[in-house]
């Protein structure tokens, strides 16, 4: 202008909407390039600084305007580019011709690639074809978006395209829909012009109706779309038209539950094959959070020994029944294959195998009923072998079933399969594992210690206190003990060499026998015999056990001090042991659980007023179970050793004088214990024998040899000075030719 200053006059040949107008100015340098042939210029202005990355970001512009051109259309403007500034409200701009870019876009990685690509597919749908208001806004936003799929997919693949659509739309606006609730592409509300609805969930939108159209029409639309409104301006109902129009099918569905209508469905479906017609059957049925009514199709893909195959399943409200024919029995299904469908959840419904419960030679399975079910049947097959057999030889119509041809020693993998009235048959339900062992029932009596090392005041005593109390109890009867707190669970294979087990629980922290249930269960359904007494402990018991065996029972508890005694037809009654209550409970028993069901009652309680125990039993068998919703500890010893040495005797069906003679076990013991440094370590050996005495610390670690050699029988006293230790828990493990004691102790210094 010959003052210091320049004009410059921009001209454009086509429309413009008013949003799409700015002027960036600054310090640039120019990046030129050409696509469509050379005939179409690109110009980039970058800051200097930028100059080297932006050669290496922008170098796949023209390539990705040649492709875009081959599906959209040819390119609509006679010129492209981008201008970078330092924008701080969005990453990016699709003002006509010249996108402005964030400086952030341009690292010199490509990191924001699919940003440009966005950008650029705005050219055609936003900018060329323009949204008449932002009720539409969608037909903008929702194009773009779905242009980033088609990029990936012409530079990374098919398979990385669909896992995009998955990530970036589907899981995305899933998780922004969970914090802002459901929205609708169609006139979202005015803070949500530019959200996830119109750019994620619209663009799952296409790429479902891309699914329903097939691809050839889907390509045609977007084609004959942009070359109808190019210049102008569109709104959905004309999208629609030229949708229905290309593919001939009635769209009033699928626009009302995903563009007018809210909210994203879920879908169950369950697949059953039939052998001999070689037909297969999907029942499928989709949900709504909202009050949207979804009607969906799903690509579904089959894996078969001979191959694969590829379905589309209906599924809607009512559930759609999808029958196949020619199909070949399959062993695989991929349902929603490759992301297609916007879905919160699909799910696939199979029986529901809950119990898989190995004993001796048999296994016990049970499952809950499933739809559409007359029948079931049981499969099973080695570990690691993959060769399933039917185990049933008829048609099961029960909830159970117990395999006894199961091989001891052998892991088995099992599953079942539901049966329809058509004779159709269901797929595998989830496989769970067995292992059958042999239950020798070798030995009498097993002691389970569950109860944790206390202070030794009257109401937490230790373990000192509590071993003495039952070795009492049950002297002279054989028995060999098992310290829950130092040794864990029991294998299967260690109870089943017991005619009887006595679990018991004498502290008033909480039981830790909910993870025993199905050990317990699986050795009682092999013949093994129960007994279990302690504090809350009928509490810590699943409902799937109570149900297995006493599926009568109802339980009640006794939070306050309330049992003063229990009563029995037919044993010794039992007395609360006023020295072990604490004062504040007046002599009686507090925790205490009370029942009612179809079981045989062995004790009845006498509670203070107002108990719920009142007029209940407080003890019970069911078959191979004994019960007992108390402590035995806090019972007067002489009952309970009456107690216990007639009802175990009764249990091995051993008369009283069969077990006079047999010696007394083997026990090991240190008092006293917590000790500082000094304790006496006392062992009771039935007959002279060769024995071990270990001291561990609890990640098992040996410390010390304390005792090695022949000791005779009877009691063998042993002194040991902790001072070189450290304050911990000390393992004790005494150990003979055939058997091995535990014994926690505790130097406190």
């Amino acid at each position: 202008n010959g003052d210091g200053s320049s004009t410059t006059i921009w001209r454009g040949y086509h429309p413009m909407t008013t949003y799409l107008a700015c002027v960036t100015a600054g310090n640039y340098e120019e990046i030129q390039q050409s696509a469509m042939q050379d005939e179409l210029p690109i110009v980039n202005f970058v800051s200097p600084a930028q100059y080297n990355n932006a050669l290496s970001d922008l170098a796949n512009l023209p390539d990705m305007i040649d492709y875009f051109s081959g599906l959209f259309g040819d390119y609509p403007f006679e010129k492209y580019g981008n201008a970078t500034v330092n924008m701080s409200t969005f990453s990016a701009m699709e003002h006509q011709t010249m996108t402005t870019l964030g400086n952030f876009i341009i690292d010199g990685a490509g990191s924001y690639e699919i940003i440009i690509a966005h950008e650029l597919a705005h050219q055609w749908y936003g900018n060329a074809v323009s949204f008449l208001d932002f009720n539409d806004v969608w037909l903008s936003e929702g194009f773009a978006t779905y242009s980033e799929h088609l990029w990936t997919h012409r530079q990374e693949g098919w398979q990385a395209a669909c896992d995009y659509v998955l990530s970036n739309y589907h899981n995305y606006y899933i998780n922004w829909e969970a914090n802002n609730g459901p929205g609708t592409i169609y006139n979202p509300d005015f803070a949500n012009y530019f959200a996830p609805t119109s750019y994620e969930k619209a663009a799952s939108v296409l790429h479902m109706l891309r699914l329903k159209l097939g691809n050839e029409d889907f390509v045609q639309l977007l084609q004959t779309y942009f070359e109808n409104y190019k210049h102008g301006n569109a709104v959905t109902a004309d999208f629609k038209n030229l949708a229905q129009s290309i593919s001939g099918e009635n769209l009033d569905q699928f626009f009302d539950q995903w563009i007018f209508g809210s909210g994203i469905p879920s879908v169950q479906y369950s697949t059953f094959y039939k052998p001999d017609t070689q037909e297969l059957k999907i029942l499928a049925t989709s949900s709504s959070p909202t009050t949207t009514q979804f009607e969906l199709d799903i690509p579904f893909l089959l894996q078969s020994a001979s191959g694969s195959d590829s379905l589309l399943v209906l599924a809607g409200p009512q559930g759609h029944t999808n029958m196949y024919q020619n199909f070949a029995e399959p062993l695989e299904v991929s349902a929603n294959h490759n992301h297609w469908t916007l879905l919160r959840n699909i799910e696939n419904l199979v029986p529901n195998l809950h119990t898989c419960l190995a004993a001796s030679g048999e296994v016990h399975l049970g499952w809950d009923a499933f739809s559409y079910a007359v029948s079931y049947d049981v499969y099973r097959c080695v570990l690691g072998t993959g060769n399933w057999s039917k185990v049933n030889q008829n048609p099961i119509e029960d909830l159970s079933y117990i395999d006894n041809q199961a091989d001891n020693q052998q892991q088995y993998e099992y599953a079942i399969k539901a049966i329809d009235a058509e004779g159709f048959a269901s797929m595998f339900s989830q496989i769970c594992l067995a292992n059958p062992v042999h239950f020798s029932f070798a030995n009498d009596l097993l002691i389970i210690d569950e109860t944790w090392d206390g202070n030794g005041a009257i109401i937490s005593p230790d373990d000192a206190m509590v071993d003495d109390y039952y070795a009492n109890a049950l002297n002279p009867l054989e028995f060999h003990t098992w310290d829950f707190a130092a040794q864990g669970l029991p294998d299967l294979q260690t109870m089943g060499s017991y005619k009887v087990v006595l679990w018991h629980d004498d502290e008033m922290a909480m039981p830790q026998i909910s993870g025993a249930e199905d050990l317990l269960s699986a050795y009682m359904m092999g013949g093994g015999k129960l007994i279990i007494g302690g504090w809350k402990t009928a509490s810590a018991i699943g409902e799937a056990f109570w149900q297995r065996f006493v599926p009568s029972i109802e339980l009640y508890f006794d939070n306050p001090a309330c049992l003063i005694s229990a009563e029995s037809d037919e044993y010794p009654s039992l007395e609360v042991d006023p020295a072990k209550m604490a004062p504040v409970w007046n002599g009686m028993l507090p925790m205490v659980y009370s029942f009612e069901g179809d079981f045989v009652e062995m004790y009845s309680g006498t509670f203070a007023p107002d108990s719920q125990g009142i007029d209940k039993s407080i003890a019970f068998k069911q078959d191979n179970l004994i019960y007992f919703g108390f402590p035995l500890y806090f019972m007067q010893e002489d009952g309970v050793r009456a107690l216990l040495q007639a009802l175990i005797l009764e249990l091995l069906g051993t008369s009283t004088e069969d077990q006079i003679a047999k010696p007394m076990p083997m026990t090991l013991k240190a008092y006293p214990n917590p000790f500082n440094p000094h304790t006496e370590i006392a062992f009771v050996l039935p007959r002279a024998m060769n024995i071990e005495l270990c001291l561990y610390n609890l990640r098992g670690q040996k410390l010390a040899t304390l005792a090695q050699g022949e000791y005779p029988e009877g009691t063998n006293r042993i002194s040991f000075d902790g001072t070189g230790l450290s304050s911990a828990v000390y393992l004790l493990r005494i150990q003979t030719a055939g058997n091995s004691i535990s014994k926690r102790i505790t130097l406190m210094k």
